[in-house]
């Protein structure tokens, strides 16, 4: 965005807020004793020193846009979803990895994770004793043909995988 341009911050300072902004949202913001707080959804404070009012109304600005993601030129830009990419997400959600995903619609897992959650494709159920069953019987199948059949997303069963490794029971 070319509002960071104008503030002032060096290249590796522009990146590094660029990568910040790109991963989540801004939920506050503070100006106290010369210094911006950034306060990210993602739990993340960002303090900027030395900072005036124009800094801060610049991130004003940015916050009320909302989500981000950095373009190939290394700037941020508003990320909204399309049709075609909700689609993909459904219809890829439970099937492909996150990183594959995100590379192809060019959102970040954040973006991804927080859109399965409103689309509730998402909804930390708990296991069912079926469940676990199933797949203590088919754990040799391929995490894609588990999480289809189970309807659980990838990072799911790779959880519960790894949990069933280490109480040793297969």
């Amino acid at each position: 965005m070319e509002e960071l341009k104008n503030l002032k911050l060096s290249k590796e300072e522009i990146k590094k807020l660029e990568g910040v902004l790109a991963e989540s949202k801004i939920i506050d913001l503070k100006y106290i004793q010369n210094k911006v707080y950034i306060f990210l959804m993602n739990s993340k404070i960002v303090v900027l020193k030395n900072s005036n009012l124009e800094v801060f109304n610049v991130f004003e600005k940015i916050q009320k846009q909302g989500y981000f993601k950095k373009s190939s030129y290394s700037r941020i830009v508003v990320s909204e979803w399309t049709n075609n990419e909700i689609e993909f997400l459904r219809e890829h959600f439970f099937i492909d990895s996150l990183e594959h995903i995100s590379e192809k619609i060019q959102k970040s897992f954040y973006q991804i994770s927080l859109k399965a959650m409103e689309l509730k494709l998402i909804n930390k159920r708990e296991w069912l004793d079926e469940e676990i069953d199933y797949l203590k019987k088919n754990i040799n199948e391929s995490n894609y043909e588990l999480a289809r059949h189970l309807k659980r997303s990838l990072h799911s069963i790779k959880s519960k995988k790894r949990v069933l490794n280490r109480l040793k029971i297969s």
